[in-house]
Formats: structure tokens, sequence, C-alpha cells
């Protein structure tokens, strides 16, 4: 396994962590940052997930995921404001 491989496989990993914290923690207190966060970890998985897995071009893929999860972290940043 290459070095790469190992790296996607470690952020998929720490995006899966992060996605079940932020559910736990959406459904204890109710706040919407927590849901809006969880979504972000969400298109950043699948974005690990299409660039360790598919070994075509996806760099346009990769960017539309990207910019969702700048929204998603940006609409969850300003629902705590």
């Amino acid at each position: 396994m290459e070095i790469t491989q190992m790296l996607a496989f470690a952020a998929i990993a720490v995006e899966l962590i992060v996605i079940f914290i932020s559910l736990y923690l959406y459904n204890s207190y109710k706040l919407r940052i927590f849901y809006f966060l969880a979504w972000g970890a969400v298109t950043l998985l699948m974005a690990s997930a299409i660039q360790a897995f598919i070994a075509v071009d996806t760099s346009v893929y990769l960017s539309v995921l990207s910019i969702a999860a700048g929204l998603f972290f940006t609409t969850g940043a300003l629902t705590a404001v």
C-alpha cells in the first residue's frame, strides 16, 4: 500500500469520527451548527473516498464537493452567530 493510500484511509477514518461526534452533539443539544458541520464532513468524506478509490481524473467532482463542504461549514458558522 502506498503512502498516499494510507493517508487517504486515515483521512476517511478521521472524517467518520467527526461525523459521528457531530451527529451525537446535534442529537444531544439540538444546535444546527453540529448538523451543518456533519454535512460538511460528509461532503469531505465523499471527496476523500472518490480520491482514494477512483483512479480517473476527478478534479471537477473534487472541486464541487470542496465548494459544497465550504458552504456547509460557512452556514454552520453563521447559524452560531
